[in-house]
């Protein structure tokens, strides 16, 4: 094969592979956005990129505070910061992964257990605090009450729709995610929160995606369908149209 035609054949592997990688955070923060249904503008994707790289995606510092704790320890960054928002900060294969740490170095496995749960459920609410101020401050709600729950609806969808990117079927490893099953009870918790009444039908409309549809990134695919169609209309209708008022007056405007 001559050497021009060759490196148009890896250019193009190079391009389907690019398109089959759901691993960026700009590609992530177009689904976010299209969810929401919300004009693409600068707040708002410096918020999302914070949510999907440094919420998620961002191991740093903390892993290397866990490696330096824990002498020995690694782990694929996976298996950290993709719970789901505000969910159980493990995950089988977490703790599969300790477990297998405490055989190779002959420790407790008990106390090793519970030293690795207490490291991941302070940084998780450390997490939690600075992405729910962010979110406050990006869309005036107050911290507390009502406003404190809306404030929390919008961080769980970002946070979540990351994590049902990540199954998506441009994905080829899905190793060390979050059970897909839990991310959809997160989004069903929030939309509830939210509103809900007018969560019920987008409510059963995500559970039933999740019982007819077996394989895992077809599901995803679909959920994700799902919520960019319908999740815009729920926003505006929530709470009889008081979140869309609250976002339109801080500058937000809808697609």
């Amino acid at each position: 094969m001559k050497f021009g035609r060759w490196m148009a054949l890896l250019a193009a592997l190079m391009v389907s592979f690019a398109v089959r990688a759901h691993g960026s955070w700009q590609e992530h923060v177009a689904d976010m956005t299209e969810v929401m249904g919300l004009r693409e503008e600068p707040r708002l994707r410096a918020w999302m990129k914070f949510i999907s790289s440094d919420m998620i995606d961002k191991c740093e510092p903390f892993y290397s505070e866990l490696k330096a704790r824990h002498e020995g320890f690694a782990c694929k960054h996976r298996l950290l910061f993709h719970w789901g928002y505000d969910a159980e900060p493990w995950s089988p294969e977490l703790e599969a992964r300790v477990v297998r740490y405490c055989r190779e170095y002959d420790l407790d496995r008990d106390s090793t257990l519970r030293l690795f749960r207490s490291d991941m459920v302070a940084e998780q609410k450390r997490r939690n605090a600075l992405l729910n101020r962010r979110t406050e401050e990006l869309f005036g709600f107050a911290h507390g009450g009502r406003d404190a729950a809306s404030a929390r609806f919008f961080a769980s969808v970002a946070y979540n729709v990351h994590l049902v990117g990540d199954y998506t079927s441009d994905n080829r490893d899905l190793a060390g995610l979050q059970s897909l099953d839990r991310v959809v009870r997160s989004l069903c918790h929030a939309l509830q929160d939210l509103d809900p009444v007018a969560a019920k039908p987008l409510v059963k409309a995500l559970e039933r995606v999740g019982r007819e549809e077996p394989d895992l990134q077809k599901r995803a695919d679909a959920l994700l369908a799902l919520l960019k169609q319908q999740l815009p209309d729920f926003i505006r209708r929530a709470q009889g149209g008081a979140i869309r008022r609250r976002l339109e007056a801080r500058g937000f405007a809808f697609r």
